[in-house]
């Protein structure tokens, strides 16, 4: 979203010189502040080939390819959604946007401190079924930008809260090969990317914007039946590690 806003007020060259800027203070921050004495354990392509051979690991892996599905159906085309529900200009859905990205971004703060104090079984449970009820809106809400501004803050705060709990429960499952669970975890993230913005124009050219809400929660839930299927299926391999 700030890159979009970037691009609205100066063009899109400047968003991609702003999108370098940060890629190289990132990599400096790396350098200075990530310990340099982590064990880690070696991968390769053979362990990467049992890791995707291994059905419950992958069933996992797949959790976040639904749920990253369920949020793109909406998000691909939240621009034309707000405009076309809301009449907004471009330059209020750029703040919009903003909105949404300052509360996804707290959201994948405070899923740090959700993991210590909660359940992850659990918590992923309440953050897909508050998915699954946040994108039902998109297909009743009125036309009220505070109420649309309030399910934004939400939709931002579970939506990206879930990553990094997702993740863990990963690495969980994945034992010594972390590292490969931790780049299909990545790779799943931009599946269900690409996913939900093939499914969302599908819906949206068959049932216009009023379908995008209720598919996307339909991925939420079938996130949600996933994961308790791998959780039955997975409980015991944890258990014994």
């Amino acid at each position: 979203p700030l890159g979009v806003m970037i691009a609205a007020v100066s063009d899109w060259q400047v968003a991609l010189w702003y999108a370098a800027a940060v890629s190289a203070a990132a990599a400096v921050m790396v350098g200075k502040y990530l310990p340099s004495k982590i064990q880690v354990p070696p991968s390769n392509f053979a362990v990467l080939g049992a890791f995707l051979l291994d059905w419950r690991k992958m069933a996992v892996v797949f959790i976040v390819v639904l749920q990253m599905a369920a949020v793109f159906v909406v998000y691909t085309y939240l621009t034309a959604w707000l405009t076309q529900v809301l009449g907004l200009s471009q330059q209020a859905v750029t703040w919009m946007l903003l909105w949404f990205g300052l509360f996804g971004t707290i959201g994948v703060f405070s899923s740090g401190e959700l993991m210590q104090r909660f359940n992850h079984h659990k918590l992923m449970v309440v953050l897909l079924i508050a998915l699954a009820v946040i994108h039902t809106s998109f297909s009743w809400i009125p036309a009220s930008i505070p109420l649309v501004m309030l399910v934004l803050a939400c939709w931002g705060l579970f939506g990206f809260a879930f990553q990094p709990v997702h993740q863990t429960r990963v690495i969980h499952v994945s034992g010594t090969s972390a590292n490969a669970g931790i780049t299909l975890h990545a790779s799943g993230v931009y599946v269900g990317q690409a996913l939900g913005a093939f499914v969302g124009g599908a819906m949206l050219a068959g049932g216009g914007m009023a379908s995008l809400g209720w598919t996307a929660a339909a991925g939420a839930m079938a996130a949600l039946g996933l994961m308790l299927v791998t959780f039955r299926t997975t409980r015991n391999q944890i258990a014994a590690k």
